[in-house]
């Protein structure tokens, strides 16, 4: 299933006189082809009025009886009602408030699964990805991930909170011992679960250039492409089919796992282009 922001109507967004940077978002999500259901979840907001804040999210489900979905729901869910409430006020501590709305959602999933045997032990990874101010603020909680694509490099934002990269940074295993490992989706931080949640923020933020891409994915999607292939990925100019070569790839290489991916593609655009596109979805 594909979703794409856009706003079609701009008769009531003020438009401004000078050239802008907007943001095109698009989103794939797909249970795969081996998967009898997808615990995946994702959200893309932009926050009314129109006012240059957009958040984006992904979360990967785990637990028995569908009780990941849930978890995945829950999560973005809570994490979205409580920033649209939060974000939008003055001064600085935007990393801060996505921490509260990641705990908020940590301990609505925990007491959930005290109530509901059936969903007793649920959680999920966590990335959200919010834009706002001309910068890009992350919230990270397990293995799903946050790349950047700028100036032709590709980074990843986000660390993976798994007992093997914690092997790694220690030096104890090598980076291709790592990348075999048995237990490299053994999580170490998630949503939901009994261990003190930790999460990773950016309190200076990221600033946002015209021509970055930024990647929000499940891990479902980096370990059906390689690191290169992602890139590729990302530098295809039309967003909509990279997704659509994304979702190729996972089939035909019969990907394991569900995927998810959400791609942010910023660049400038003069005014007037503004009032003729139907891909609008922030101005940052």
């Amino acid at each position: 299933m594909f979703f794409k922001i856009n706003s079609s109507k701009t008769e009531n967004i003020p438009v401004p006189d000078e050239p802008v940077t907007v943001c095109d978002a698009i989103a794939v999500t797909d249970k795969g082809p081996l998967r009898a259901d997808n615990e995946d979840t994702y959200k893309l907001i932009r926050f009314p009025p129109h006012d240059g804040i957009l958040l984006a999210m992904v979360a990967d489900g785990m637990g028995g009886h569908n009780a990941g979905g849930t978890a995945s729901k829950m999560a973005c869910a809570v994490v979205a009602e409580q920033l649209q409430r939060t974000l939008p006020g003055e001064g600085p501590g935007y990393a801060q408030r996505i921490g509260a709305a990641m705990s908020s959602a940590h301990e609505a999933i925990k007491k959930a699964g005290v109530k509901n045997a059936q969903q007793q032990g649920m959680g999920c990874t966590f990335t959200c990805a919010v834009v706002i101010n001309g910068m890009l603020y992350l919230g990270h909680v397990g293995d799903s991930r946050l790349y950047q694509l700028t100036d032709g490099q590709l980074k990843q934002l986000t660390e993976d909170h798994t007992i093997v990269n914690e092997l790694f940074k220690k030096g104890t295993i090598t980076m291709q011992e790592k990348e075999e490992h048995a237990m490299k989706n053994v999580l170490v931080q998630a949503l939901g679960s009994n261990m003190k949640l930790v999460p990773q923020l950016l309190k200076t933020g990221v600033p946002v250039q015209p021509g970055d891409r930024f990647l929000l994915c499940s891990d479902g999607v980096y370990t059906t492409l390689s690191h290169p292939e992602l890139q590729a990925l990302m530098e295809v100019p039309d967003a909509g089919f990279a997704l659509e070569c994304l979702s190729a790839l996972a089939y035909k290489r019969k990907a394991t796992d569900n995927f998810t991916a959400v791609l942010l593609h910023f660049k400038r655009l003069p005014a007037k282009a503004i009032t003729d596109t139907k891909e609008l979805t922030a101005w940052v």
